[in-house]
C-alpha cells in the first residue's frame, strides 16, 4: 500500500474519530438547572473483597510562532451554578444559534454548535470562540463523550494552567480549527497558544507543552511569543502519542508503518521512541507487530517514578525491555506507584508491572463500553461505576483498607432509568464523585455528584450537559 493511501486512510480515521457518534442521545439544549434529592440508602454492599497477595539527529527548521490572541468575552446569559467547592466542572452543552446573543457573523442562524461551559462561570472565556469550541453538533449529533476522553483539557502539573484543545481544522468537511487554549486559573486570562485544536501534554515544571505536528515533534514555552522547538522528525509520527516524562527527562513518541504480512494481510510495525529533551539524538526503545494503532492518548503513559512506558498495554523499562505479560483486560498506573489498575470482564483488580494480582477489587463482569471509574485526587480511592444491571450505582474502594463500599445511586421522584454512566472525575477537596449519566427517560446527558460515603446525598448539578473535565479551582 503506498503511502498516499495510508495517509488517506489515516486522515479518514481522524475525522471519523473526532466527529463520530457515540450509542446515546446527547444534549439538545442549553438548560441548565440545580436539584437535591434525598439522601439514597443502599441495602446491599459489595462482596467482600479478597487479596493475593537511536537514530541521527535530524536537521530541522523551526514553524513561525503561532499569533496569541486574546479576544475580548461579550457577556452570556448563563444561570448562576453552585457546583462542588474549590472545583471547576467543565461541560459541553449544545448552543442554539437562533437564541445565542453571541453568534458571529459567518455562523449560520439555523445551526447548533457543541459550546464549551464551566461553573462556576469563567468570565475571560470569550464566548464567541467558546459557544462554538467543539464544533457543529451535525458533525456529532448523538454525542461528544469519544472526543472528550481522546482530545480532553489538561492541567498543567502546579495546579495553575490548564489546557483546553478544541477542534483540529480539517478543510475537507469544511471544519475550522477552534485552536489550542491557555487558561490561566489564578490570573483569569486566556489566550490561543495554537490555531488548532492539539493533544497536548504538560513538562513537569509547567512552563511547556510538546505535542505532534505532521511529522515534526515540538516544544513550545507557554510565555507569550515564543516560538514552537522541533526535537524530532519523522514521516510515520502519530499525534496521540507525546508524552513528557514526570522526571522532565524525556519525551516519549510513537511511530508506525503498514508492513504485508502476506498476499492479502496487512499489519503495522509500532515503535516507541525517547526522546531527550536536553537535544541529544532520539533513540527507538522498542519495535512491535500490531494489528491495528488506535487514535487514542491513553494508549500511551509514563510510570509515576518515569522509569517504565505503558504503550498500546506493554510495559518497557528504559532500555526497552518488555517488564510486562499479557494482562487480563485494559491496564491503567496507579497515582502514586508502579502498580496497575487491571479492568476486565473478570472484575477489577491492582496487579504488578509482572502481572501477579495484588488486590481483588470487584468480581463484577463489565461490558467495556459501560465500565468508568477515577482515582481521588490524593490516590488514596477509586470511585466506579457497578454494572448496568445494578442500575446507576457507584462505589468507592479505599486502596489502603483493601475494601469497597456501595456509596449511592443516582436517583429521583421522576426517575426512570439510564442508559450509561459516563465520565467520571472528584471534587477538589476528594469528597464527591462528579459524573455524567444518559437518562433514558429524558433522552440526554445529566451530571450528578455523590457523597463519597454510604447512604450520602446525591445532587443533579447540570441537566442537557455533558462532562469534559472537573479539575481543582484556586
Amino acid at each position: 500500500m503506498n503511502k498516499s493511501r495510508v495517509r488517506y486512510k489515516l486522515a479518514l480515521l481522524l475525522l471519523v474519530l473526532t466527529f463520530g457518534s457515540c450509542a446515546s442521545p446527547s444534549p439538545t439544549s442549553d438548560n441548565t438547572q440545580l436539584f437535591t434529592v434525598s439522601p439514597t440508602t443502599i441495602a446491599e454492599s459489595l462482596p467482600p473483597t479478597q487479596t493475593s497477595i537511536a537514530s541521527p539527529e535530524p536537521t530541522l527548521t523551526p514553524t513561525p510562532a503561532p499569533t496569541a490572541t486574546t479576544a475580548p468575552p461579550t457577556p452570556t446569559a448563563i444561570p448562576t451554578i453552585a457546583g462542588p467547592a474549590d472545583t471547576l466542572v467543565l461541560y459541553a452543552t449544545h448552543v442554539d444559534m437562533r437564541t445565542s446573543p453571541n453568534r458571529p457573523a459567518d455562523v449560520a442562524p439555523y445551526e447548533d454548535y457543541w459550546g464549551l461551559r464551566t461553573v462556576p462561570s469563567l468570565a475571560f472565556l470569550d464566548p464567541t470562540v467558546f459557544d462554538l469550541f467543539y464544533g457543529a453538533t451535525k458533525f456529532s449529533s448523538e454525542g461528544m463523550g469519544r472526543f472528550f476522553q481522546e482530545v480532553s483539557p489538561q492541567l498543567s502539573p502546579d495546579g495553575r494552567y490548564l489546557l483546553l484543545p478544541g477542534l483540529a481544522a480539517y478543510p475537507p468537511a469544511g471544519v475550522e480549527g477552534t485552536g489550542l487554549w491557555l487558561i490561566d486559573l489564578v490570573e483569569g486570562t486566556s489566550r490561543e497558544l495554537l490555531p488548532d485544536g492539539k493533544i497536548a501534554t504538560w513538562s513537569p515544571t509547567s512552563d511547556a507543552i510538546t505535542y505532534v505536528t505532521g511529522d515534526t515533534l515540538y516544544s513550545l514555552s507557554i510565555a507569550e511569543g515564543a516560538e514552537p522547538q522541533p526535537l524530532f522528525q519523522h514521516p510515520d509520527l502519530w499525534a496521540p502519542y507525546a508524552k513528557w516524562s514526570p522526571d522532565g527527562q524525556w519525551i516519549a513518541a510513537l511511530t508506525s508503518s503498514l508492513e504485508g504480512t502476506d498476499e492479502y494481510e496487512t499489519g503495522y510495525a509500532a515503535t516507541y521512541w525517547l526522546v531527550p529533551t536536553n537535544g541529544d539524538p532520539a533513540r527507538e526503545l522498542s519495535t512491535q507487530a500490531a494489528g491495528a494503532i488506535e487514535y487514542s492518548a491513553s494508549e500511551m503513559s509514563w510510570s509515576p517514578d518515569s522509569q517504565f512506558l505503558l504503550v498500546r498495554n506493554r510495559v518497557f523499562d528504559l532500555e526497552g525491555k518488555q517488564m510486562s505479560t499479557d494482562y487480563p483486560g485494559r491496564v491503567n498506573w496507579l497515582p502514586n506507584d508502579s502498580r496497575l489498575l487491571a479492568t476486565s470482564s473478570d472484575g477489577m483488580h491492582i496487579v504488578t508491572i509482572a502481572g501477579e494480582e495484588i488486590a481483588r477489587i470487584n468480581d463484577y463482569q463489565y461490558d467495556s463500553s459501560e465500565h468508568t471509574w477515577a482515582f481521588s485526587h490524593d490516590g488514596r480511592r477509586l470511585a466506579y461505576s457497578l454494572p448496568r444491571t445494578e442500575g446507576a450505582t457507584v462505589a468507592v474502594y479505599d486502596l489502603e483498607r483493601d475494601e469497597s463500599q456501595v456509596i449511592g445511586a443516582i436517583s429521583g421522584a421522576d426517575f426512570v432509568g439510564i442508559e450509561s454512566i459516563g465520565m467520571m472525575r472528584w471534587s477538589a477537596d476528594d469528597s464527591r464523585p462528579i459524573l455524567s449519566v444518559y437518562r433514558v427517560d429524558k433522552s440526554h446527558y445529566e451530571i450528578w455528584t455523590l457523597e463519597a460515603q454510604p447512604g450520602g446525598a446525591a445532587e443533579l448539578l447540570l441537566e442537557n450537559a455533558e462532562l469534559v473535565e472537573a479539575v481543582p479551582y484556586p
